[in-house]
């Protein structure tokens, strides 16, 4: 008699990575030219200084479409139903990293989806590291198990899609050149 097992992993976690063709160097320099003159690294908390900022962007209809069509793609792959998918639009802003910059562990509630676009990153930009869900639970109750998180590299002209619930963060930056700082346009599709 021949015994057959079988193991699984059962619940996996989406994320969508577009390598896009945004004209990403006329945003970053402009990015960096307006951004840069502030003395914060995102546009998040300041709504004047965002909406100020998307005035003047080059390609801003194209990176807008871009997004909405990365953001209705990635729920169309997740079965989300079609009225609340196509009633929903994109609320983004600006971040750029200078050194010893980082952004703590957060989801983004009341989304249906979260993305970032990068007009500009390198090998030497830190890396957004995405919380594997079940982390508290297994540590809780088999602390033996060890999980992983992931990390992702960021890359020029990369556009990332992930569930809204999903914890990610940006640690700390490390030495950044003028001109290397990693530049990212995130959004929640709302």
């Amino acid at each position: 008699m021949t015994e057959s097992t079988t193991t699984k992993a059962l619940f996996s976690v989406p994320l969508m990575i577009v390598q896009s063709d945004i004209p990403h160097m006329a945003i970053e320099d402009y990015v960096r030219d307006k951004l840069g003159a502030y003395d914060q690294y995102t546009s998040y908390h300041d709504d004047e200084l965002n909406q100020s900022m998307k005035v003047g962007q080059p390609f801003r209809d194209v990176m807008e479409a871009a997004m909405l069509k990365a953001s209705r793609d990635f729920l169309d792959s997740r079965n989300a139903p079609k009225d609340r998918v196509d009633r929903a639009r994109v609320a983004y802003w600006y971040s750029m990293y200078e050194s010893g910059d980082d952004h703590h562990l957060h989801a983004h509630p009341g989304a249906l989806c979260a993305g970032t676009y990068y007009p500009y990153a390198d090998k030497m930009s830190a890396c957004i590291r995405f919380r594997d869900p079940s982390k508290t639970l297994i540590n809780m109750v088999e602390p033996w198990v060890k999980t992983t998180d992931h990390k992702h590299q960021p890359v020029s002209g990369q556009m990332l899609v992930w569930p809204s619930w999903l914890e990610h963060e940006v640690r700390s930056q490390d030495n950044v050149a003028i001109n290397e700082q990693r530049i990212a346009i995130s959004w929640n599709y709302q």
